[in-house]
């Protein structure tokens, strides 16, 4: 990876684990973290500032939830949506489950974004009035999850 996209990738990075720490003190977190907890139960991944870890899919919703609380998160114009929130929670958790390198993490990280950029610009050229991640966050996650 060249000097200019890391550089970007770890502006995006810092970019939204500051969001997910701002969204921590939301009702949507405490939401979220009970219905997790309920629904795929405890496993290897971290939640950011929660002492809980869960399964990759349950810290996955949590830190995603977490990261779009305060809509400040990240923002796409042609994809009108926020790919961070959809990304980098699910590589997180996939990460840690299977205890990956910071490279291979950070390569996945990239692999995330292009897919998903790529996948909400294509779902806005059909249908260009819709504004949702949820649209085009999917096949971002099942990306990342057939990464590892």
């Amino acid at each position: 990876m060249d000097r200019d996209t890391l550089t970007s990738l770890k502006e995006a990075l810092a970019d939204i684990i500051a969001c997910i720490i701002a969204g921590r003190n939301t009702r949507a977190a405490e939401i979220s973290k009970e219905f997790a907890v309920s629904q795929w139960g405890m496993g290897n991944s971290s939640l950011f500032l929660f002492p809980e870890r869960l399964t990759p899919a349950g810290a996955a919703f949590v830190n995603a939830t977490m990261a779009n609380a305060l809509d400040l998160d990240d923002g796409h114009r042609l994809t009108k949506g926020h790919p961070g929130a959809v990304i980098f929670p699910a590589v997180l958790a996939v990460a840690e489950d299977n205890n990956i390198s910071g490279e291979e993490f950070l390569t996945a990280l990239l692999i995330g974004y292009e897919v998903g950029i790529r996948a909400g610009i294509g779902a806005h050229l059909m249908r260009p009035d819709y504004h949702c991640t949820g649209s085009w966050g999917l096949s971002e996650l099942q990306q990342v999850f057939r990464t590892f």
